[in-house]
């Protein structure tokens, strides 16, 4: 049950739906967001509780905020106020519905005010999105790679082309980042201080982004996705690990390619790391205490969208632009890529500029 569900409700309420939820101490909760799709009504979130009974789920919603439906922020009593005059948020809302085929969860809602209406839900486990993958050989995809000559593009490399698009937070089986930041944050934050000695304001979006990068480079789940602004990085990381995993016959890893420069033109971004609106937002961050950064070429972008790749598909959709792009090359090949990689200076110990890098390389190279 734990995870992001993602659909449409219809009714007094009709726009979009998003449910994360956690499980804590064997029992399911989290929040919802409610983008209105009328401009006239104004969009909500609200904590919730659930409980399931076999193929019954009930959501019970409470503490429910406006929020501005262009920025994801809560609305001050002042600002509901003044957009919307005639407006009355419920005290409470309540949905129940039932596990359908694929699972889909559909049901009904009903508000203490009484408001109602149809509810379908879509869970994290639902198939991948249509993108444009081209299967190629080592070989042609360095001849495409000398193409990208800009800095419009990013690249990614995954040792498995069945692997989604996904941050290591959402890989955890996590949803709730209001529950993140709370509890989550403040704890890495104390103990990386106490390591490093490295002050960070939580209360400054640019330092938040900092220790999440930081932390990222050394395994803590963040809602950051690491990206590379070369794709000869990218392919080592596809390819590296599979000296040691001895590559399975017809195995492909995948590099992606997304359009940078497009997105962040027809996307909103925003500001803020605990921002409500649905975003994949490209940064920039500082690289505090972060030496791996800087040789890795890399940038990030923040996610709290657990299936990116549907959500930039549908972006897709409406304006006509293959935002992503993927290749899928044989891993047999790892031996070719790795050495032309360290050829271009690519290797464990460049990327990776300490005695875990140095370690890695020996190893690469010699066991």
């Amino acid at each position: 049950m734990e995870g992001q569900w993602v659909g449409v409700i219809q009714g007094d309420n009709s726009g979009g739906l998003i449910i994360n939820i956690d499980c804590i101490d064997g029992k399911y909760q989290g929040y919802f967001l409610l983008w209105e799709e009328t401009n006239e009504i104004v969009s909500v979130s609200a904590d919730i509780t659930v409980v399931r009974n076999e193929n019954r789920v009930s959501f019970t919603g409470s503490n429910i905020q406006g929020i501005d439906k262009y920025t994801g922020q809560q609305l001050s009593y002042m600002q509901l106020e003044k957009k919307f005059p005639e407006c009355i948020l419920p005290a409470s809302i309540n949905v129940t519905a039932d596990f359908g085929d694929n699972g889909y969860l559909k049901g009904h809602y009903k508000t203490s005010i009484g408001n109602s209406g149809i509810v379908t839900l879509c869970g994290p486990n639902f198939a991948p999105s249509i993108i444009k993958v081209e299967e190629t050989s080592w070989k042609k995809f360095k001849e495409k790679a000398w193409e990208f000559k800009d800095n419009s593009y990013l690249y990614r490399g995954q040792r498995d082309n069945t692997w989604r698009l996904r941050t290591t937070f959402h890989r955890r089986g996590r949803a709730d980042l209001r529950r993140y930041f709370r509890e989550d944050l403040p704890r890495l934050y104390r103990k990386v201080h106490a390591q490093t000695g490295i002050k960070f304001d939580l209360k400054c979006n640019q330092d938040i982004g900092s220790l999440l990068y930081l932390a990222q480079h050394h395994g803590f789940p963040t809602p950051l996705l690491d990206w590379s602004e070369s794709p000869f990085v990218a392919a080592y990381f596809a390819f590296n690990e599979y000296k040691e995993l001895k590559a399975n016959k017809g195995q492909l890893v995948r590099i992606y390619i997304f359009d940078k420069e497009a997105w962040c033109r027809d996307s909103i971004q925003v500001e803020s790391f605990d921002s409500n609106l649905p975003t994949i937002t490209y940064n920039e961050l500082l690289a505090s205490g972060n030496p791996r950064a800087t040789p890795q070429q890399a940038v990030t972008t923040l996610s709290n969208i657990d299936y990116i790749e549907a959500h930039i598909h549908q972006h897709s959709v409406k304006t006509g632009i293959q935002y992503l792009t993927a290749y899928d090359l044989p891993a047999d090949e790892f031996e070719t890529v790795l050495a032309e990689l360290r050829l271009m200076g690519i290797s464990a110990s460049s990327l990776f500029p300490d005695l875990d890098g140095i370690c890695r390389d020996l190893k690469e190279q010699y066991f």
